[in-house]
C-alpha cells in the first residue's frame, strides 16, 4: 500500500494494475532464472491464455497497437516473449520494455511503475499547438521517463496557477485507466474458480511426495508370494520360441538408433592440412582434415502400466505374454524399464490407513488402489527369470489370479496420478532424459478421485480441480469432459509435471466393434471419418487414433482377439487333426498376424527411439 500511495494515493486500483504488470515481468524472469525448465511451461500457458482470449482484446475487436502502453508492455512480456505474438512498440517504448525486463528489486519495480504511470497521464491543456505526444526517452537526466515537468510546448511561458480544489479534481479525472489486459486475466481467473449454478467444486491435491511403498507391491514380494510355482520347463520353451521375435524387435530398434545417430552427425573442419589431399591443392581449395561430430543423444526408459481389471479376463493371458516379450526386448537393448499392473485390491501385507483423515484435507487418497510391480531392470538375472516364470504360469493357470492378485476394477485416474511419482522416481534413479510411459487398458476409469476429507469426483461426473503441489500445475475437471476427457486432462497433468511421453494401447473387444472405435476417435459413427478409420482398422488390424481429448502422444487401438492369434499361432500347426485346407488357412492367418505385429511394433519403436 505504501508503494501505491507513493505513486498516486487517489487512484489506488489503477496503480495496483500498473504494479502488477511490472512485477509480473520481474518475478517470471527470476523464476525462469532459478528453474530454467519452467520456460516451456510459461510458453505453453501464455499461448493457451492467448488462444482463449483471457487477455480480453480479441473480444473487444481491438488491435494490439491501439491498446495503451501499459497493456502493450503486459502483452509483450507475456505472449510476445513466450508465444511469439507480435506486439508493436515505438522506439522509446522499446527502451521502457527493456528496462522492465531488467528489474531486479521491488524498489526498481516501484520506480519504473511511477514513470510509466506518468507517461499515461494527459498533459495539462494549454493551446491547440501543444504537442501532446512528446515524451522523453527513459535515459534522460534524473532517470525519468517524462522528466520532472511535462512538456508544455508553445505554452511554456504561461504562468502556472497554484493548485486548487477544482484543479485537484481535474487531475484526478486525467488519471490513466487501469490496464485492461491485467483486469481481463484477473476476471478470467475468478470466473474459472467460480462455481457455475452453485455446483460444488472439489479440490484434489497431489502432495509434493508420497511413500511409494504405500501403493506398490514390490517385485520381491511378488516373487515370494508364488514361491511354490514351478514353470521352469515351460519358461525355457517360451524363451527359445521368443528369441527370433526379440531379435527382430532389437534389430528394428538398433536401426532406428543408427538412423538417429546419423541425423545427429555433422562434419567439421579441423584446420589441419590432410597430407592425403595435399596433392589436390592446385585444383581444390579444401585440403583440410575433417572430423565427424556427433551431438549427444538422449537416454530413454520405459514404464508400463497394465490394466488388471475383471474385463481383461479373456485376454489377460496373451496380455501377460506380450508384456513379457516387451520386457525381454528392453533387456536386450539395455533400456531401463518397470512393469506394473494396476488394480484396487489392497495388499494385506502393507499396513496403511485408508480411512478419512481431515487433517490431510484435500490430499488425494489412494485408498485400496494397488500397483503390482512385476518386472524391473533393477532385478538380478535370477530374479528376472523367476518373475517371468511366475508370469507365464499366471497367463496359463487362471486360479493363480486370486486374493490380492485378483482382477477387479479399473482405477485408471489413480494410476495416472501415481505415475506422477513413479515416473519421476524412475527418471532420477536411472538418470534419464526421456521416459516413455505406456498404459494398456480395455476400458474407462471406474473409481474416480477422492480426498481424505471425503470429497472428490466420480469417473464420469462431478466438478473438481486437481492440483500438483510440487509444481503448481493444475487441471479442471468438468461434467462436460466425460470419462475420456477427464483422463486426457489427467494425462496432460502427468506430461506437464514429468515431461514424459505417454503412449496408450486400448484393447477393443469384438462385441463392441465399430461403435466403440468411432467413440474413441470422436466420430459420430456414420460419417466419412469413421469409414476411413474403420478401413484402416480392417486393413492393418489396428489403428492409431489422434484424438487430442485423450492427451496421449500416441494412441493405438487393437482388437483383443488379435493378441491370441499372434501368440497361439504354433498350436494350429501342432494339431494333427487339421486337414491340408485348414493348415493353409492357419498359415495365412499366422502370416497376416506377423505382418500386423511388425507394423505395430515399428510404429511403437519409432516413437520410443526418438
Amino acid at each position: 500500500m505504501q508503494a501505491i500511495d507513493s505513486i498516486d494515493p487517489n487512484n489506488r486500483d489503477v496503480v495496483k494494475g500498473f504494479l502488477n504488470v511490472v512485477e509480473d515481468a520481474r518475478i517470471e524472469r527470476l523464476i525462469k532464472r532459478k528453474y530454467p525448465g519452467f520456460s516451456h511451461n510459461f510458453r505453453r500457458a501464455y499461448t493457451r491464455m492467448f488462444e482463449q482470449d483471457q487477455f480480453g482484446f480479441k473480444s473487444r475487436v481491438t488491435k494490439p497497437q491501439d491498446l495503451s502502453l501499459i497493456d502493450r508492455l503486459n502483452l509483450r512480456a507475456k505472449i510476445g516473449v513466450h508465444a511469439d505474438i507480435d506486439i508493436p512498440l515505438e522506439n522509446h517504448e522499446q527502451m521502457v520494455f527493456a528496462e522492465m525486463m531488467r528489474t531486479e528489486s521491488w524498489d526498481e519495480v516501484v520506480d519504473l511503475t511511477r514513470r510509466i504511470y506518468q507517461m499515461h497521464k494527459q498533459p495539462p491543456k494549454t493551446n491547440t499547438h501543444q504537442n501532446k505526444h512528446t515524451v522523453a526517452a527513459p535515459n534522460t537526466p534524473n532517470d525519468s521517463v517524462m522528466g520532472d515537468t511535462p512538456n508544455m510546448g508553445a505554452g511554456d511561458d504561461q504562468q502556472v496557477d497554484a493548485p486548487t480544489e477544482q484543479g485537484d479534481q481535474a487531475s484526478q479525472s486525467d488519471a490513466p485507466a487501469a490496464p485492461v489486459t491485467d483486469q481481463a486475466v484477473s476476471n478470467a481467473s475468478q470466473k474459472s474458480q467460480k462455481p457455475e449454478d452453485d455446483q460444488f467444486i472439489s479440490y484434489i491435491d497431489l502432495p509434493v511426495s508420497i511413500d511409494l511403498q504405500s501403493i506398490v507391491n514390490p517385485y520381491k514380494t511378488f516373487i515370494d508370494d508364488f514361491s511354490k510355482v514351478d514353470q521352469k520347463h515351460n519358461y525355457a520353451t517360451f524363451k527359445e520360441e521368443s528369441k527370433r521375435y526379440i531379435s527382430m524387435l532389437s534389430k528394428e530398434f538398433e536401426l532406428r538408433k543408427a538412423a538417429d545417430v546419423h541425423s545427429r552427425t555433422s562434419i567439421a573442419k579441423t584446420g589441419a592440412i590432410d597430407p592425403d589431399r595435399l596433392h589436390q591443392h592446385k585444383f581444390v581449395e579444401d585440403i583440410f582434415r575433417r572430423n565427424s561430430v556427433i551431438r549427444e543423444g538422449k537416454n530413454h526408459g520405459m514404464v508400463m502400466f497394465i490394466d488388471w481389471s475383471s474385463s481383461m479376463t479373456g485376454v489377460i493371458g496373451p496380455t501377460i505374454r506380450q508384456t513379457m516379450l516387451l520386457a525381454m526386448f528392453c533387456r536386450s537393448v539395455n533400456i531401463p524399464f518397470e512393469v506394473f499392473a494396476f488394480s484396487d485390491v489392497a495388499n494385506p501385507s502393507i499396513s496403511r490407513d485408508d480411512g478419512l483423515d481431515k487433517s490431510r484435507g484435500k490430499e488425494l487418497r489412494f485408498g485400496s488402489f494397488q500397483l503390482h510391480q512385476f518386472l524391473s531392470n533393477r532385478m538380478k538375472s535370477s530374479e528376472f527369470h523367476r518373475a517371468m516364470e511366475i508370469l507365464l504360469a499366471m497367463s496359463n493357470i487362471p486360479y493363480l489370479l486370486n486374493n490380492k492378485y485378483a482382477l477387479n476394477s479399473t482405477p485408471l485416474y489413480n494410476t495416472v496420478a501415481s505415475a506422477r511419482y513413479i515416473v519421476d522416481d524412475f527418471r532420477k534413479r536411472n538418470n534419464l532424459q526421456v521416459v516413455n510411459t505406456v498404459i494398456l487398458t480395455d476400458g474407462d476409469d471406474s473409481n474416480g478421485l477422492h480426498t481424505y476429507s471425503g470429497n472428490g469426483v466420480q469417473s464420469g461426473y462431478g466438478r473438481g480441480v486437481v492440483r500438483d503441489r510440487a509444481t503448481g500445475a493444475q487441471v479442471a475437471l468438468d461434467d462436460s469432459d466425460g470419462y475420456r476427457g477427464r483422463l486426457g486432462k489427467m494425462i496432460a497433468l502427468l506430461k506437464n509435471t514429468t515431461q514424459s511421453n505417454v503412449v496408450g494401447f486400448y484393447l477393443v473387444h469384438s462385441s463392441h466393434g465399430k461403435s466403440q472405435i468411432a467413440s474413441l476417435a470422436g466420430c459420430r459413427g456414420n460419417d466419412d471419418k469413421t469409414d476411413a478409420i474403420m478401413a484402416d482398422f480392417r486393413n492393418n488390424k489396428f489403428v492409431e487414433i489422434n484424438n487430442p481429448q485423450f492427451g496421449y502422444d500416441a494412441f493405438f487401438v487393437i482388437p483383443s482377439d488379435k493378441l491370441n492369434v499372434e501368440l497361439d499361432e504354433k498350436h494350429d500347426y501342432l494339431n494333427k487333426t487339421l486337414t491340408k485346407g485348414r493348415i493353409a488357412t492357419a498359415f495365412l492367418k499366422t502370416a497376416q498376424a506377423k505382418a500386423v505385429n511388425r507394423v505395430l511394433i515399428r510404429r511403437f519403436i519409432t516413437f520410443i527411439s526418438k
